[in-house]
């Protein structure tokens, strides 16, 4: 058994113990908060993929659901838009999984989505009751961030083999001879740029009861930048040049100042070392990335045409290409092939296996908060919650060719993000003062 297995079976065994010696009322918030501190290794098998393929944080969840089932309490009063669009999506992914080919293959991620759901309302629940446990939280994945910094260290020094994978992606091979693409804890390069740019914003805002300086944030945030342009994940990059921007255009005078000293730090870099970062030294060029993946989207707009209103059902896109576009695969190094479980673009496979329907409703559980800080900024003038915007923001721009909620760190991730928007307010508004 691999090293990955194991940590995975390891750190969803001690949840038992930990979890039996809590009360009732405190496995809520000690269920998130151990999801948290064991981010890392979320993402780990618990079960062979004949088996379901469960992760250690889908076998936590379900313990903390089957837990806290009797106390869980549904209401339209608080949260009510999205407890209606998560029924509607479900109803609508139920409808596309039966009506799928594939049926029993489209019933098992979605149960595993309602899993991600629950966590979502546990931190809603938890927030609601203790706005200052959304300051924990962001504390939290900042840790995490540095963490996968002091990794980073480590594969810099004694190679990709400093990792708990059997075997890294592909990815992490940039076919320049220089350059090897450095995926910190993450299995996939692509994906720990995903991270690292959504966790940079996060230390723009001050948690600590002494705040950091103008000048700690933006060496912490540029360190985070650094991993991330050590990933060589461009789609991640340009997501978080996109952020960037959005700070500067929304911001006051000292983010805009910020803002174009990093963009300026980023170009001298590129200038002076290009040649000897991942980032600017990949094999294929923009455009033949553009042109490979572009062929991918229009096979899967073809697969859509044909299952517009329900799509071929949630996971069900692997099964498809196996069956209908086997020219959709990877070839791997022992010879095996392993059809796409997606098009390159996240917004496409939502499309495709949710449908029309599925994907505007998936969509607006980022679009509804976004829109609804923007109302409240109007009354509060709370510049702090921007931030979290900024990493939806790079999240949203580099879901457009990678797909990255495959791995749960990252769905985790902007789950959360999601949630801290939502009760930006009340979170918030202790630290929104001038000074902030």
């Amino acid at each position: 058994m691999d090293l990955s297995k194991l940590i995975g079976l390891g750190v969803f065994a001690a949840y038992l113990p930990f979890i039996l010696l809590k009360r009732v009322e405190q496995v809520r918030r000690s269920y998130i908060l151990y999801i948290l501190c064991i981010y890392p290794f979320i993402d780990l098998f618990i079960t062979p993929v004949r088996f379901g393929a469960f992760t250690a944080f889908d076998g936590i969840s379900l313990i903390s659901f089957l837990v806290l089932f009797s106390r869980l309490q549904f209401t339209f009063t608080k949260n009510g838009r999205y407890l209606t669009l998560f029924l509607a999506l479900l109803f609508v992914l139920l409808v596309g999984a039966v009506q799928s080919e594939y049926v029993a293959a489209a019933l098992l991620p979605f149960v595993k989505l309602i899993l991600l759901f629950f966590f979502a309302k546990c931190i809603l629940d938890e927030v609601n009751e203790n706005p200052a446990f959304g300051l924990q939280l962001i504390r939290l994945l900042k840790i995490m961030a540095l963490i996968s910094l002091l990794v980073l260290a480590f594969q810099l020094v004694l190679g990709l083999r400093f990792t708990i994978y059997p075997v890294l992606n592909t990815n992490t091979n940039t076919g320049a001879e220089s350059a090897l693409r450095f995926p910190s804890f993450f299995h996939d390069a692509q994906k720990y740029a995903q991270f690292a740019a959504m966790a940079s914003f996060l230390f723009f805002i001050n948690t600590q009861q002494k705040p950091l300086s103008v000048l700690k944030r933006l060496v912490l945030f540029g360190a985070v930048v650094a991993g991330l342009i050590l990933s060589g994940g461009r789609a991640a990059f340009l997501g978080l040049s996109v952020g960037i921007a959005f700070l500067i255009l929304m911001g006051p005078l000292k983010y805009k100042l910020l803002g174009l000293l990093g963009i300026g730090m980023v170009i001298l870099i590129g200038l002076s070392v290009g040649d000897k970062i991942p980032l600017f030294n990949r094999s294929e060029s923009v455009d033949e990335s553009y042109e490979i993946r572009n062929r991918y989207w229009q096979q899967a707009l073809r697969i859509w045409e044909e299952h517009q209103t329900w799509g071929i059902g949630i996971g069900n896109y692997q099964n498809y290409v196996a069956q209908y576009a086997r020219d959709q695969f990877w070839l791997m190094e022992n010879g095996d092939i392993l059809y796409f479980d997606h098009p390159e673009s996240g917004y496409l496979k939502f499309l495709v296996e949710f449908g029309l329907i599925g994907f505007i409703l998936s969509m607006l559980f980022v679009l509804i908060p976004v829109g609804s800080f923007f109302t409240a900024y109007l009354r509060h003038r709370c510049f702090i919650p921007f931030f979290l915007i900024a990493s939806i923001i790079s999240w949203m721009i580099s879901f457009t060719t990678v797909y990255t909620l495959s791995d749960l760190r990252i769905s985790v991730l902007l789950c959360t993000l999601l949630c801290l928007l939502i009760k930006s307010n009340p979170i918030f508004a202790p630290l929104c003062s001038p000074r902030s």
